[in-house]
């Protein structure tokens, strides 16, 4: 898009990623929102406040812990009621426990992700993806890599969480994209309400006077394994129902909207293929060649399998890269999903880099380019630092 088109468009502003982010929700009509601060959030609700904060329908309530953030989020959804929440690191580690039952309980509460690395023995204000992947299996998730990318993914996570009905996470790597800033478009609301419906779910769901019922009961184990392999089926279909929305997203939009996956280059005629999540992917677009191409994963939950696997069909040598551990495994959680694949022509190599802060520079890639050509397979992730070890 090389001009700004008017009657998408108002303005193009300079805004931080966390700016974006507040002004995603902006459009999203009346909405609950639970607040806790945790850096590198905090500022996240601070622009959300000063951007809507006098509007009747938005309605934000300090509680006391991200336990009762998530809480409180689940509460409004059962309400029939839109809620944004966001946190980071040791924060979600707090609402955890309530992040299983919305999904169990099929709460479409979306939250946005501000990765920073967890406090395990150390502190660090930096970004990870530690956080967001111990969360992985319980919600949807998409990985935003740019500023606009941000804002136009809470709106799309509203469209994909009321209408397979699970909670739904943004994240966004904390400090590289929450802090810094970037020109973010902003759309008009008419055309962002064509695109996202007023919230409208199932008549089964949710407190209604006339439907009294009963919620956190213990079931029959049969019933109860019944009813969590509805969960599993909403999230394989809601894959396809993802790439669909994004498509329309583009036409209304008049943006490339990714739903899926974002590959720039040929995986099938390169030397090696390169596969990220969130900016490290952008920085990995810089080595783009005939030898080399980048793919970038924005849906990673649901885990995009059959779309993987027709992209890399005849990938020779797939290198994965982790920006987080995952202790006693092999490898990271991403290289773990790669190796799931059916790919019977291509070498697999993994990495782990950019972990708690570190900086990751197409150098960084260069290296690790250059470790396969003394590898026919690694058998586990290598770490690698500024330096290359």
């Amino acid at each position: 898009m090389n001009r700004v088109n008017s009657e998408i468009y108002i303005k193009k502003i300079l805004a931080t990623g966390n700016e974006a982010a507040a002004w995603g929700v902006s459009y999203v009509g009346d909405i609950e929102v639970p607040v806790f601060p945790i850096t590198p959030q905090t500022t996240l609700m601070h622009s959300l406040v000063k951007i809507c904060g006098e509007r009747s329908g938005v309605r934000f309530t300090n509680v006391e812990s991200e336990h009762s953030m998530f809480t409180f989020a689940i509460g409004a959804t059962m309400s029939l009621q839109r809620s944004f929440s966001a946190t980071s690191s040791q924060g979600l580690f707090c609402g955890f426990e309530q992040l299983p039952r919305a999904c169990g309980g099929r709460d479409p509460i979306v939250f946005a992700l501000v990765g920073r690395a967890p406090t395990s023995g150390t502190w660090s204000l930096e970004t990870d993806h530690a956080d967001s992947m111990i969360a992985r299996d319980y919600c949807i998730q998409f990985y935003a890599s740019r500023h606009q990318e941000i804002l136009f993914d809470i709106i799309f996570a509203y469209k994909v969480a009321e209408h397979t009905m699970l909670p739904t996470m943004i994240c966004l790597d904390g400090l590289i994209l929450s802090h810094n800033a970037s020109g973010v478009l902003l759309p008009r609301q008419e055309i962002v309400d064509t695109f996202l419906p007023p919230f409208n779910p199932p008549l089964d769901y949710g407190i209604r006077l006339e439907r009294p019922r009963i919620w956190a009961q213990i079931p029959d184990p049969e019933q109860d394994a019944f009813f969590h392999k509805s969960v599993l089926e909403a999230m394989r279909k809601s894959e396809k129902y993802i790439q669909k929305e994004a498509d329309e997203f583009s036409g209304l939009f008049e943006y490339q909207k990714i739903g899926l996956v974002d590959v720039v280059g040929n995986p099938s005629k390169a030397d090696y293929t390169l596969i990220a999540i969130g900016t490290m992917a952008e920085v990995a677009k810089k080595l783009v060649s005939d030898q080399v191409a980048v793919v970038r994963i924005h849906t990673y939950r649901p885990f995009p399998k059959e779309v993987l696997e027709d992209i890399l069909q005849d990938a020779e040598n797939i290198i994965a890269v982790d920006r987080s551990f995952s202790y006693g495994s092999p490898y990271g959680p991403l290289a773990t999903d790669i190796r799931s694949l059916f790919l019977p022509k291509a070498k697999h190599f993994s990495f782990t880099a950019g972990t708690r802060g570190l900086n990751v520079t197409d150098e960084t890639y260069k290296i690790m380019i250059r470790e396969t050509a003394y590898m026919k397979q690694n058998d586990r992730a290598q770490f690698i630092t500024k330096d290359g070890r």
